[in-house]
Order: C-alpha cells, then structure tokens, then sequence
C-alpha cells in the first residue's frame, strides 16, 4: 500500500513536470525550433487537429520556418491558425507550403518570454507542492485510522517529501536551461 503512494506520488508529479517542459517548449528562443509551433491547433475536417497531424514543419534557416501542408485544401486553414495563434507571426503561402520568419528577438521581447516562463515554473511548483499536501493529508488520515503505523507514516513523509524536491529541482534545472535558451544571442 506505501510503494502504491510512491508511485502515485511519482506519477502525478512526473506528469506535472511533463506539462512544464511542453509549455516552455513553444516558448521561442534566440534559434528557431520545430516545436516552437507544437501549441498551433487548426480548424479542419470539421475539428481542431494538432499542426503537426496536417503538415510538416522544419527548419530553412536561423529565422525561418517551413510547413509543408499535406492537404492544399486546408492551406489557409493552417495559415489562419498561425495568425490566430498569438504568436505574433507572419506567414507567407508558396503554394502547399507555408514559410514563417521569425523577428529578431528584441531585449524586451526577451524579458516578457523570461517573465512567461518563469510563471509555468511557479506554477508547476505550486502544482507539485499541492500534489504533496494531498498526500501527506491521505497519510495524515491512514495514520488517524490506524491504517499504517506512526513510524511509517514518517517514513513516507520523509520519502514524499525527497520525491518533492527532487521534482522541483527538475522543474528549476529546465527553467535554467531555458533562461540561457532565451538569452543567448
């Protein structure tokens, strides 16, 4: 039943760090990236599909991105999505594919992308410390109902607790990585 905790506890936070590390993902970066356009979703087929269930991206240079759309019919479909998508792009049509540069990351453009991610990183650190309350209370109670013993209860206090700052030490180690990511010029 305590192994059954640990790994619930490790799921849950394992998955929270996972949804950090996409979310700083589509933060753009001094170079351009693929998955900077990994957020976009397109309006066709009478639904909303991932950029890359439609088209192909990858890089041409430093500043621009190529997507090649498998469908010409839903072109402007996934240009509109580009446009739509907040990311403050300009794409151009060459027939099936699409061609987006990127603008030079200004010093102030860089200070807000460094703001954003440092708030998914609160975030993801509010979220872990909220999944170790939750099961330090479930403990709390198992130990109230004589379910497991005083000792043990500690024990896996301690155990939810290393689990946690580990998490959260991997939450601030892809925020620095990002940092720099952002940074370099």
């Amino acid at each position: 039943m305590l192994d059954n905790i640990i790994n619930t506890t490790k799921e849950r936070m394992e998955k929270t760090i996972e949804v950090f590390s996409n979310d700083i993902k589509g933060i753009r970066t001094g170079k351009v990236n693929p998955s900077f356009l990994d957020g976009i979703t397109v309006d066709v087929y009478n639904g909303n599909l991932k950029l890359s269930q439609v088209a192909s991206v990858s890089v041409v240079d430093n500043k621009t991105l190529s997507i090649n759309v498998w469908d010409v019919s839903v072109v402007s479909s996934v240009k509109n999505a580009i446009l739509n998508s907040g990311l403050s792009l300009k794409p151009t049509i060459e027939g099936s594919v699409i061609r987006v540069t990127l603008p030079e990351l200004t010093e102030e453009s860089r200070k807000k992308f460094i703001k954003l991610i440092n708030e998914f990183a609160e975030n993801a650190k509010i979220a872990v410390r909220n999944i170790r309350r939750d099961i330090i209370d479930k403990i709390k109670s198992m130990e109230k109902n004589k379910e497991i013993s005083e000792d043990d209860a500690r024990d896996i206090n301690d155990q939810i607790q290393k689990i946690t700052n580990d998490s959260i030490g991997r939450v601030e180690k892809l925020l620095s990585v990002k940092e720099q990511e952002i940074l370099k010029i």
